[in-house]
């Protein structure tokens, strides 16, 4: 987009900008909105501007917002949610993962998961940031090591990392920042736009590495799915996943297409056969990470 603006090229913006507001409400997503309008570098440019400064606004608002005392967060009070973030799926997931062990250890479990987000927002490090420095002692904790440990790939790009500034405040939340918003939208890339080459391999890694695989609040949008599996079919032992709201034949539709691109296996003579079947609960992402805590708790060899 231009650096100087005339009054008549202010107009022409600001029409867009409004036809966007009226058109999203009938597309899939802000998504594939901006997907029929790819020709058009300004309307994608607005509305990844539009998208940036909702999710910042939205991070502001949360319950993981900063509270004022340190890395700590505002809570259920602040953000009018019926849930405390430690009650959430990362909250659960973190208790599982430290339960028994020291920040070292904790750090080690957290280097074997590779998070797959295809969100823009930072909830999981924001989460994982503050509530490992309020968990352990303060000799102990060092952000910077478990920012190294942490491995997310956010395969359409977020609003920036999130390092904290001083070891407390980081960019969550920092929605009346100008230039901060205009350098978070361009870190965002539309499905139209697709994955960075080297965001394909960290992904195709992780699923033939994997152990255990789990969807959370997964849509299975064919778009996605094409590159998650792309360079499947993969061997993963064990899969579980929610499938809250969606429909029973839907379900078995999901699946059926995880066992044939994730739950296969190599065999000498055969090639690939099925193996086992997910687990899948119509059920939220925190009721699935309590009901199978046991085998979070042993990630990490503990």
């Amino acid at each position: 987009m231009q650096s100087h603006y005339t009054v008549n090229d202010t107009v022409r913006l600001a029409k867009k900008a409004n036809h966007i507001s009226n058109g999203v409400e009938h597309a899939a997503s802000i998504d594939n909105y901006l997907d029929a309008h790819r020709t058009d570098t300004e309307t994608v440019a607005i509305g990844k501007l539009a998208i940036a400064a909702c999710i910042l606004e939205a991070e502001f608002e949360s319950s993981l917002a900063y509270s004022g005392k340190g890395a700590g967060f505002h809570g259920r009070r602040h953000s009018g949610v019926d849930i405390e973030p430690h009650n959430t799926w990362i909250g659960l997931l973190t208790k599982a993962l430290s339960a028994g062990r020291d920040f070292d250890t904790f750090c080690e479990a957290i280097s074997s998961i590779d998070f797959v987000c295809f969100n823009y927002d930072r909830c999981i490090e924001r989460y994982l940031f503050g509530a490992a420095s309020l968990i352990y002692p303060v000799e102990a904790f060092d952000v910077e090591k478990l920012s190294d440990a942490l491995n997310i790939i956010h395969p359409y790009g977020s609003l920036g990392d999130l390092n904290p500034i001083d070891g407390e405040h980081g960019t969550f939340g920092r929605h009346k920042d100008r230039q901060f918003l205009i350098s978070a939208s361009r870190n965002i890339r539309t499905f139209t736009e697709g994955m960075e080459s080297d965001v394909r391999v960290k992904i195709s890694r992780a699923f033939t590495n994997a152990e255990n695989a789990v969807f959370l609040g997964y849509g299975f949008i064919s778009v996605n799915d094409e590159f998650l599996f792309d360079e499947g079919p993969f061997e993963i032992p064990s899969l579980l996943g929610t499938t809250y709201g969606v429909s029973e034949e839907r379900s078995e539709f999901i699946a059926g297409k995880l066992k044939s691109t994730c739950m296969m296996r190599q065999t000498p003579h055969q090639g690939k056969i099925q193996r086992g079947s997910p687990q899948l609960r119509a059920e939220g992402c925190a009721d699935l990470i309590h009901r199978f805590s046991h085998k979070f708790e042993g990630i990490g060899g503990a």
